[in-house]
């Protein structure tokens, strides 16, 4: 395994590409009481049209395939469930899937190689029948309609919606109840020998574990003669750069009403440093200690509850800011002065400084966490980049790009509304 320093955040990180195409990162931790081992395939709710890169047969599939094939790939042939296997040791055992990204994890303080072994085990044992699939049909409908009842839930989705004409990241990652019932064994076969391959995946561990053994235990449970699996190709459909619809309300039992705005953007090749970039405008324009989130909290327009999101990828990028308030129209229309503010007059050098450290804090804060390390690791090298180019990249950003990013974004044509009231 080959070591990478990063002189900045005083890390080291081992790598290693397996004979199959797995990509190995291992960062060791000494003295962590806390180990974390994850397992992810570069395959979310967003992919579902692609080609077969075995037969060259192109596939569109139901929405919520993704998620349902996460739920299936803890039943083992042998009837058991992995999440037992590991209660076994105390392991803390989980899995999610999110638009571009399935990833099956688990945390321990001991016993770290067992659970390993049985991360990689149960991940290659795909197990699909007409009859346990028939069984998971039922338990995510019900999943479904629970978050068709959660507010919150829906006031992001609506955002989504609202933002996005045709990108399938507008679709709900677990589907529909009339979705998922076209689900068969054959799809989640063909998604699963498309997308659970090795070259497709990454593996990092982090805690007070040792890379070789973490290299050595993968040689033992994975086979190095898969066959090439050569390029995916993923079709994404065209996506205009307007917004769909300006506004979205529905109505739901709150105890305030909820909203969220939405900033469409364009996606950039590096989205990476757009992340950073627009991570940095945003702390600086809505960080909790900005004049305009002061300014919002003293007239009670927002609440604790406000917060930001910032999701740039090579397909589709936008900020969603937004939590509960008493007057969500007032509150957007107040958001939404504020921003053009932002745009006409730009950062200040003082509130742009400010930002860019507050963000390099952020970032050093999560080399605290194994699983903070561990997600956010495994988001970065999934677009081709590592956590450990975010200190260089901040360094190089500049108020003027900042302030270039918030006349590109600040736009009333690029803004939704999502409300939820009571």
């Amino acid at each position: 395994m080959k070591q990478i320093h990063c002189k900045q955040l005083n890390e080291t990180l081992w790598q290693h590409t397996h004979k199959s195409g797995l990509e190995i990162y291992v960062l060791p931790k000494e003295g962590y009481s806390k180990s974390y081992g994850i397992f992810a395939t570069k395959y979310g709710s967003a992919d579902a049209d692609f080609f077969n890169p075995h037969t060259g047969k192109r596939i569109e599939v139901p929405d919520g395939v993704a998620h349902f094939l996460e739920h299936k790939m803890f039943e083992q042939p042998d009837g058991s469930d992995a999440f037992a296997e590991f209660s076994k040791t105390g392991a803390d055992a989980n899995a999610f899937t999110s638009f571009l990204t399935t990833a099956y994890l688990f945390s321990c303080t001991n016993g770290f190689y067992e659970n390993l072994r049985h991360l990689l085990s149960f991940v290659q044992t795909p197990h699909f029948t007409e009859e346990n699939v028939a069984k998971e049909q039922g338990i995510i409908g019900q999943e479904i309609r629970m978050y068709e009842d959660d507010p919150g839930w829906r006031s992001y989705f609506n955002v989504i919606e609202a933002m996005y004409h045709k990108n399938t990241v507008r679709r709900d990652i677990a589907g529909t109840v009339e979705s998922i019932a076209k689900i068969t064994p054959e799809l989640l076969y063909d998604c699963y020998n498309t997308f659970y391959h090795p070259s497709n995946m990454i593996l990092f561990c982090t805690g007070d574990v040792d890379p070789e053994q973490v290299a050595a235990i993968t040689d033992e449970m994975i086979s190095p003669k898969f066959e090439d699996l050569g390029e995916i190709t993923r079709i994404y459909p065209e996506e205009p750069e307007e917004i769909f619809q300006k506004e979205k309300v529905q109505t739901m039992s709150v105890a305030q009403p909820l909203f969220y705005m939405g900033i469409k953007s364009k996606p950039q090749a590096d989205s990476f440093r757009q992340e950073l970039l627009y991570s940095v405008l945003m702390e600086g324009v809505l960080g909790k200690s900005s004049s305009l989130y002061q300014e919002l909290y003293s007239l009670g327009l927002i609440t604790p509850s406000f917060a930001t999101e910032v999701t740039c990828e090579k397909e589709y990028a936008h900020l969603i800011l937004g939590g509960s308030a008493p007057d969500p129209r007032k509150t957007a229309k107040a958001l939404e002065e504020g921003l053009q503010t932002i745009r006409a007059n730009g950062l200040s050098q003082e509130d742009f400084s400010r930002a860019k450290k507050i963000v390099l804090g952020d970032i050093i804060r999560l080399f605290n966490s194994v699983e903070q390390i561990s997600n956010n690791f495994i988001n970065a090298l999934f677009r081709g980049a590592s956590l450990f180019d975010a200190p260089e990249l901040l360094a190089s950003l500049t108020i003027e790009d900042c302030n270039k990013a918030a006349q590109e974004l600040f736009r009333e044509d690029k803004m939704v509304l999502s409300i939820i009231s009571q």
